[in-house]
């Protein structure tokens, strides 16, 4: 059946002369239609199977990647595409993920590892792309000229070029020989631009490299810092390591604040169990042996079930953690119900298992459905800062309106979304805000709304407080990352800071254990992924700065390292003028709605 489907399809496409219009978009791996990498540019309508990162990229919106693994496609073929010479083919990308698979469908010659590759054959093949797809595409030296006097490309562009040659040669700044230094196209470009000789340029590439190291090793004192979060692992997955040297000092203040309720993160079938271990726990009596229920229906007994799970971690007892997961369920059901009654709890949940039991994985949920979710999810960012003695009063949970399950949700709402972060600011008054500084389309585009919403929140308290020298700490995580030339802040880690992230990702993110809804580039724990950017971060450090730059440092704190933290540290002012772009292209979304 689905052969003849198929084979239907196709000929009907043929007897109309093949396609005039295409429109689509380029997936992770580079695939057109589900043309995944590989498919042969002769391919027809067919049924076929997908490959690990277009699974993951569809994990989201089919409900885990445990269902999508077990799902075929049909997708019509390279050759259907292309068959009319005259076809105008448009795709679409945004982000910097997408940079690198833009790139080479675009400067690669036609080959099947390249799927977008096969639209070379069409004189009216376009992409459409936002500007952070473009940061792997190889730029003429003439275009870098043009780009680089009309203040296009970034002041020191010119240290991009020289990092990427060091790297191409696999020779460190300082070891480049003459030879190189005088025919290397991209050294040269870098002199031209920056009207500094090579030498001279690499003195001060591995200069400015060093005081950004410098930078990172600094201790903070006397600090009140807000750090925030899109979703509730963004933080952790951003630059954990550096929040034990944070914490330590006692002369530092450290809030936590999560915009979103990120119950995307959250699978039915997560839900249902915690659902039924309360169920159990109720019934076997457990419940009320670990709290109390007198204590269950207090608030201000809330940070018990995160000191009781943290005694299981503490004890190697899953039953331990398991009942207190339980515990803080419970204590949110009865506050949302309104009741001090463990029977009308039951009841809660039995009528509500079967609203679970109900739900098809992908399909949009009832608003009810997204607030448990919302709250396992608090309460695992609870507990990663209780690991630091920092109690649920220094964590504060928003649950901003803007964020949906929609396809495309709506822009933060001055009101709704945008007050309350500055309501938090006001009690606050931090001297540094951290916020995830992604670029537009880049990852979840949750990352990129809630830095509009931090931003206009930011603008707000800062006209209010001129006097507070308000600092701001821009970090990427394991959905896109900064250039070393954009970051003025690096933070070297070690093996011990990647062994505390893993066990507290696994500890403390429960939903996540599956990772049901993982990153195209890997197939494991978030955690593991963000090791491996560190590490390919500290490994670019070495080969530029070379070994003994770290391990014959007088600084253990260089000797011990084995992974690296790109941050970009800013003044409110320097904040202000990076969010330009970002405020003229709301100011173009809102023309263009009128």
């Amino acid at each position: 059946m689905v052969d003849e489907f198929c084979q239907s399809y196709e000929e009907e496409i043929r007897s109309l002369g093949g396609i005039g219009f295409f429109l689509g978009g380029i997936g992770p791996d580079g695939h057109i239609a589900f043309n995944v990498a590989g498919s042969s540019h002769f391919s027809h309508t067919r049924l076929t199977g997908i490959n690990y990162e277009t699974q993951a990229t569809a994990a989201t919106d089919l409900g885990g990647i445990e269902l999508v693994r077990k799902k075929a496609v049909i997708t019509m073929g390279l050759e259907t595409i292309t068959h009319n010479p005259n076809t105008v083919a448009i795709i679409m990308a945004a982000g910097q993920s997408k940079s690198h698979v833009v790139a080479n469908a675009l400067q690669q010659e036609s080959q099947l590892l390249y799927p977008a590759s096969a639209l070379h054959k069409l004189a009216g093949a376009r992409f459409y792309i936002t500007k952070s797809a473009t940061t792997e595409l190889e730029l003429r030296p003439s275009a870098v000229e043009s780009l680089y006097k009309c203040h296009a490309l970034p002041a020191n562009y010119y240290e991009k070029l020289v990092v990427d040659a060091s790297l191409q040669h696999r020779i460190g700044l300082s070891d480049l020989p003459a030879e190189v230094q005088l025919t290397d196209e991209k050294l040269q470009l870098a002199e031209k631009l920056s009207g500094v000789k090579v030498p001279s340029l690499l003195t001060g590439v591995f200069d400015s490299i060093e005081s950004k190291i410098a930078r990172g090793l600094e201790s903070y004192t006397g600090e009140r810092f807000l750090h925030t979060g899109p979703h509730h692992d963004d933080i952790e997955l951003a630059y954990f390591p550096l929040l034990h040297h944070l914490v330590r000092s006692r002369e530092n203040e450290n809030y936590f604040v999560y915009c979103t309720s990120g119950f995307t993160s959250v699978t039915n079938d997560y839900l249902r169990k915690c659902f039924v271990d309360l169920a159990r726990d109720i019934d076997n009596g457990q419940l009320a042996y670990a709290d109390g229920y007198r204590n269950l229906f207090r608030p201000e007994h809330a940070q018990d079930d995160i000191t009781g799970y943290l005694q299981g971690i503490a004890h190697q007892n899953i039953d331990r953690q398991t009942l207190y997961v339980s515990a803080r369920l419970a204590r949110n059901i009865a506050r949302h119900i309104g009741t001090e009654s463990v029977e009308a709890v039951q009841r809660f949940i039995h009528e509500h298992l079967t609203l679970i039991d109900s739900q098809q994985a992908g399909r949009r949920e009832p608003e009810i459905i997204q607030t448990f979710k919302g709250w396992l999810r608090e309460f695992e960012a609870e507990l990663v800062w209780a690991h630091f003695g920092i109690g649920k009063e220094r964590v504060h949970h928003l649950r901003l309106p803007f964020y949906t399950s929609d396809i495309f949700p709506q822009y933060p709402d001055p009101e709704k979304d945008v007050v309350p972060i500055l309501d938090l600011l006001r009690k606050i008054r931090p001297t540094v805000v951290s916020l995830a500084l992604d670029p537009e389309g880049s990852g979840p585009d949750t990352h990129f709304k809630t830095l509009i919403a931090l931003s206009e929140a930011i603008d707000l308290y800062a006209a209010e407080n001129p006097d507070i020298p308000l600092r701001i700490w821009g970090y990427r995580n394991v959905w896109s990352r900064f250039k070393l030339h954009e970051v003025n802040m690096i933070v070297p880690i070690s093996l011990n800071s990647f062994a505390v992230l893993h066990n507290m990702f696994n500890s403390c993110f429960l939903s996540q254990r599956s990772a049901s809804f993982p990153s195209y580039e890997y197939d494991g724990s978030f955690s593991e992924l963000a090791q491996r950017v560190w590490e390919q971060q500290f490994e670019d450090l070495v080969q530029l700065m070379g070994g003994d730059f770290f391990y014959s440092s007088a600084n253990p704190m260089m000797r011990r390292s084995y992974g690296a933290i790109y941050l970009k540290a800013m003044s409110y002012a320097e904040f202000s003028e990076y969010m330009q772009p970002v405020r003229r292209l709301l100011t173009m979304k809102d023309t263009l709605t009128k």
